[in-house]
């Protein structure tokens, strides 16, 4: 293995590069050069800052990867807080668009260079190294294939957009499953050195397979953050007096124009290239967080793990407030298993990040105000003598378990604990308090409440129905209820998949029984992180028992937002499974208690889930389909296309706001916000027959390209935890009353 150390770097001379780098970048951006005016500007942008700040706190020597994820992190906090200072404070002084590009250029690089000039001062005595590791690794072709991936994706999405060709997505998902399986059966096949390298890749390979399939944005939530910015970008300028839920997310109203404005990128693309680029070091930052705790393949397997949930690469993808979020929740939990960075220091970064998650998403604030709080009783809880009693009985009594579980520790258990565990990072009375009161803080005066006012609206909707529908079908998740046999499934192929996916739920319960029963001394958590896990633990019961508790916050989102805890558990719990089958079945003993055998199979299982995840199974075998993108033909009302921009523009200069016109649920909403909301807009009144019934006179009926292409109507029924859809041909008998006055050759209006 070839290591290269850049040594003894003084500080005047990192100080003349970083300058150096700013002007490149800036220079790029004036003259406007394509494509390195969108590279440059997107490293200053997203990494400078925070290495700067990195620096002035005397953490450069920390592992190149925390170094690189930390220093994003701080950047996008960062330009967070520049943004809001600008648009405070500018108007004052007779700026009235301060979120226009030469205020936003000049400011932005006053701070980095003051930033450099900090960096300067504060380590000018000392020399600085620069650290580039496994320089061999890198230029290997396993590390050459890895890379590929992203471009396999783009390619991929692009034949689907020009062709409607999905055979090289389907070949994407069969390479990454082939590269986990050959990770867990040859080690040779992919360094340890290469797993970050591997997850950020697969990572962006599996976000843009959907976010660049259409030319323009999918989804519901993703055009009113899209709508929110192009008002704010026309006007150069954010009002936070404006009553709603998105205007109080920053991560929406000051990170998309800054790197729209800066980088010249419409925000079409701004949130379909740069926020999932951000995106993709979540699953990172998890491995990074798992690696300190269970190890370098387990930690591969659980962020794969995490990855491989549908909702990752599909639902939020249209979430981009959340995807900015998530980045900052992750880092919390890093810095919470993290063992070198001193307390004081911790603890600003954890305020800085704390403060960050607060503004970019309220719905995963408010869920982590839930965690901290449920978790910091859980903590002193458990450091009860009761508790403590009852867990030593517990072990006393299960000493065969504990040498089994010894057993499979394989070397990594005689570290255990050799390095004293930093603990309460996050966990203290006061931390939890000052968080409690920024959150209210900053929902209470900011969009007018609108945010407070809708979680008290959501608790008030459960605490009313928690007496009369508790376990009840009635108030539960479709999601839940499919998972729990409640409900039907659509085909034998779902009914496979739900299983699969029960079976890694089980692995997880165990997994924690397994930490939890060996104590964290023993296990290689420590009781802050555990405490989480307990919390998010009780956060997905919470979804299963209590009504509208998942179905109010997405239950979906709930569970994606819970693996962030959770995801090594399964892993952990599918060692403890395959150890007890291996005592159960004393032939294979010797096989399975061998840890080369016993992560491929549980890698195994994992891959299929990964492939009834993305929906391969069903395109693969004509089931019922599951992915935009692998079945996009299938799919085609749920994306946008230029047509249907064509039509709403015509239908907003043609009507009023008295004007009524009819669509399919959902997305002509979308659209209509793209025109301010110029005409009255209603899903079609659909019967349990599936039969459309409209007695107003004079109305609009909008059929959108995607409607035709698919010849499907989507309504606002659920199955398998989405909107249905029925066939165009309920429409005829309704249209052959109307007059058809509009058609560009894909959308049409009848009247």
């Amino acid at each position: 293995m070839q290591t290269a150390i850049l040594n003894n770097i003084s500080a005047k001379n990192l100080y003349i590069i970083l300058t150096i780098v700013v002007l490149v970048a800036d220079l790029s951006i004036l003259l406007n050069i394509p494509f390195l005016r969108q590279i440059f500007g997107f490293l200053l942008l997203t990494f400078l800052p925070g290495l700067l700040i990195l620096h002035i706190l005397k953490l450069n020597e920390i592992e190149p990867i925390k170094k690189f994820v930390l220093s994003v992190g701080l950047s996008i906090s960062f330009l967070i807080l520049t943004g809001l200072f600008i648009n405070t404070i500018y108007p004052f002084f007779g700026f009235s668009e301060p979120l226009s590009f030469f205020p936003l250029l000049i400011t932005l690089n006053i701070f980095i260079l003051a930033l450099c000039t900090a960096v300067y001062y504060i380590n000018k005595d000392i020399s600085i190294q620069i650290f580039i590791n496994n320089i061999k690794q890198i230029s290997s072709p396993s590390a050459l294939f890895l890379i590929l991936l992203p471009f396999l994706s783009i390619f991929g999405a692009e034949l689907i957009n020009t062709s409607g060709d999905n055979s090289l997505l389907l070949l994407l998902m069969i390479i990454i499953a082939l590269i986990i399986l050959a990770t867990t059966i040859s080690k040779g096949a992919i360094s340890p050195a290469l797993y970050p390298l591997a997850v950020v890749t697969i990572a962006i390979a599996l976000l843009f397979h959907s976010t660049l399939i259409s030319y323009y944005l999918r989804g519901a939530d993703i055009h009113y953050e899209y709508s929110l910015f192009r008002l704010i970008k026309s006007n150069s300028l954010w009002n936070p007096t404006i009553y709603g839920n998105l205007n109080a997310t920053l991560s929406i109203v000051m990170l998309s124009p800054i790197y729209s404005c800066l980088l010249s990128m419409d925000g079409i693309w701004v949130f379909k290239i740069i926020y999932p680029l951000i995106f993709s070091l979540v699953p990172l930052i998890l491995y990074q967080a798992y690696k300190e705790q269970v190890g370098e393949l387990p930690a591969f397997l659980s962020s794969f793990f995490f990855m491989s949930f549908a909702i990752f690469f599909t639902e939020m993808t249209a979430l981009a407030r959340q995807e900015i979020a998530e980045l900052f929740f992750a880092l919390l939990i890093l810095i919470i298993v993290d063992r070198k960075i001193k307390k004081i220091k911790s603890a600003l970064l954890c305020i800085i990040f704390s403060a960050s998650l607060i503004v970019s998403h309220y719905g995963l604030s408010y869920i982590y105000m839930l965690c901290l709080i449920l978790a910091l009783f859980l903590f002193y809880f458990m450091r009860t003598s009761t508790v403590n009693n009852i867990l030593q009985s517990l072990r006393s009594r299960s000493n065969k378990f504990s040498a089994l579980v010894d057993a499979t520790e394989g070397n990594q258990s005689t570290e255990k604990n050799n390095i004293t565990l930093r603990e309460n990072r996050i966990l203290t009375a006061n931390s939890v308090v000052l968080y409690v009161i920024m959150t209210l803080a900053w929902y209470i005066y900011v969009s007018r409440s609108s945010v407070f006012n809708t979680i008290v609206c959501i608790g008030n909707q459960i605490q009313n129905s928690i007496f009369t529908e508790f376990l009840s079908p009635a108030g539960k998740d479709p999601y839940i209820s499919m998972a729990l046999g409640i409900s039907g499934y659509p085909s034998l192929g779902y009914f496979i998949g739900a299983i699969v996916f029960d079976i890694t739920q089980l692995f997880i319960i165990i997994g924690i029984l397994r930490a939890t029963i060996t104590g964290y001394e023993k296990s290689k958590f420590n009781r802050e992180y555990l405490s989480f896990s307990y919390t998010n633990l009780i956060v997905l019961l919470l979804c299963i028992a209590v009504p509208h508790f998942g179905s109010s916050l997405n239950v979906t989102r709930i569970y994606h937002i819970v693996l962030f805890f959770l995801a090594p558990f399964c892993i952990l719990g599918g060692e403890t499974v395959f150890v007890f089958i291996s005592k159960a079945i004393s032939h294979f003993k010797r096989l399975i208690l061998n840890e080369d055998v016993k992560l491929p199979l549980i890698s195994i299982i994992l891959i299929v889930f990964f492939l009834f995840q993305t929906g391969f199974i069903f395109e693969v075998t004509n089931d019922v389909p599951l992915s935009y993108s692998l079945s996009y033909d299938e799919f085609a009302c749920e994306f946008m296309y230029k047509q249907d921009f064509i039509c709403a523009g015509w239908l907003s200069s043609h009507s009023h706001d008295k004007t009524t016109v009819y669509g399919d649920f959902g997305r002509i909403s979308s659209y209509g916000s793209y025109f301010n909301d110029s005409f009255k807009l209603k899903s079609f009144p659909v019967s349990d027959a599936g039969d459309i019934n409209i007695t107003e006179r004079n109305v609009f009926v909008y059929l959108r390209y995607g409607n035709i292409l698919s010849n499907k109507i989507k309504t606002a029924s659920f199955v398998v935890g989405r909107t249905s859809s029925i066939p165009l041909g309920n429409l005829t008998s309704f249209l052959d009353y109307k007059s058809k006055i509009y058609d560009n050759g894909g959308s049409e209006v009848y009247k």
